[in-house]
């Protein structure tokens, strides 16, 4: 994913949609949907420091739950709503509604409080779930390996082959 710049994106916990990218000068055109106005960024910084957008039937592939589910789960308000709303700039009419990649784990997390489980606490067998490092390998696009660090963060590490 290093240096592409997805159309639709998080920064700074926000959503931006990209409008242009004038590599020359460096500089990133996007327009932010909470601050309702058009930004100005570096493009270099942008794409390091960008978190993905995602649909909620990206998100639902992502977790490994069916979208119903999600859908019926943020109808009954046991999940949180989802920080990135997009709408016409022009009429302002609401078009999507998309997930930023620390609210995707917060979601996978939701769901796995909130899954049936048995005498030892631990969700039932039939519960399927992707795992953290599941969510981390299918964001990136790559097949890695992942430890678990002392302070719970996952950290990608490499394999001789």
């Amino acid at each position: 994913m290093a240096g592409t710049l997805p159309a639709r994106f998080f920064l700074n916990k926000k959503l931006h949609k990209k409008l242009k990218v004038i590599k020359s000068e460096d500089l990133l055109v996007a327009f932010c949907y909470p601050d309702e106005r058009q930004v100005h960024y570096l493009h270099s910084a942008t794409v390091r420091e960008h978190q993905q957008a995602f649909s909620m039937s990206q998100v639902a592939k992502l977790v490994r739950r069916p979208l119903k589910e999600v859908h019926a789960f943020l109808r009954n308000k046991l999940i949180d709503r989802p920080s990135g709303f997009e709408y016409q700039i022009a009429s302002k009419r609401p078009m999507n509604i998309y997930w930023s990649e620390d609210e995707v784990y917060e979601l996978r997390d939701k769901l796995y409080d909130l899954a049936p489980k048995n005498k030892d606490g631990f969700p039932d067998k039939g519960f399927k779930l992707a795992s953290k490092a599941e969510i981390l390998e299918e964001i990136n696009g790559d097949v890695s390996y992942y430890v678990r660090g002392p302070n719970g963060e996952f950290t990608k590490v490499w394999r001789a082959l």
